[in-house]
């Protein structure tokens, strides 16, 4: 993850959420995650403990968080406003689930893509034509056992490419 969040550019809005466990290791690689989003200006992730929940929304360059929440136990919203658009992150887990919301932007593109390592991505939805609404992905996941670290983005382009 450290590697991931250092490649981003700065000035890049980051919008980082867990629903269970994050940094209660004390692998090398664990900690370096947990420095990096120190850096994007967390405050709240060591506080994390079995199955609380945490989200952050962070522009790579600055040493403040533009938003953050904690919650001990299950579910968390987390929603920052900065005019249109506005990026919401949304942890279900009372039902294993995650759910990305984006208010879209007339004429643009967006897709979201899923990755288990943060190096090989997979486009997991068809393109989406933004009309200026709330748009939304939902994964659920059938059972705990099929719940796995997976990470979610979302890819703009612009509405005049093909």
């Amino acid at each position: 993850m450290s590697d991931f969040l250092e490649s981003i550019a700065d000035n890049r809005i980051v919008l980082v959420a867990s629903g269970d466990d994050i940094g209660m290791s004390q692998q090398p690689s664990v900690q370096a995650g947990l420095r990096a989003l120190e850096s994007l200006g967390s405050k709240q992730i060591r506080k994390f403990s079995f199955r609380d929940s945490w989200a952050m929304v962070a522009v790579k360059g600055y040493t403040n968080a533009l938003a953050e929440g904690f919650q001990s136990g299950y579910g968390l919203t987390l929603e920052w406003r900065f005019g249109p658009p506005r990026y919401a992150a949304t942890i279900y887990q009372t039902i294993p689930a995650v759910r990305l919301q984006w208010h879209s932007v007339p004429g643009k593109k967006y897709h979201v893509e899923s990755s288990p390592d943060l190096i090989t991505w997979t486009t997991v939805t068809q393109q989406l034509l933004g009309t200026g609404v709330l748009m939304s992905y939902y994964q659920g996941f059938l059972d705990q056992a099929t719940v796995r670290t997976t990470f979610y983005r979302l890819v703009q382009s612009s509405g005049d490419e093909s």
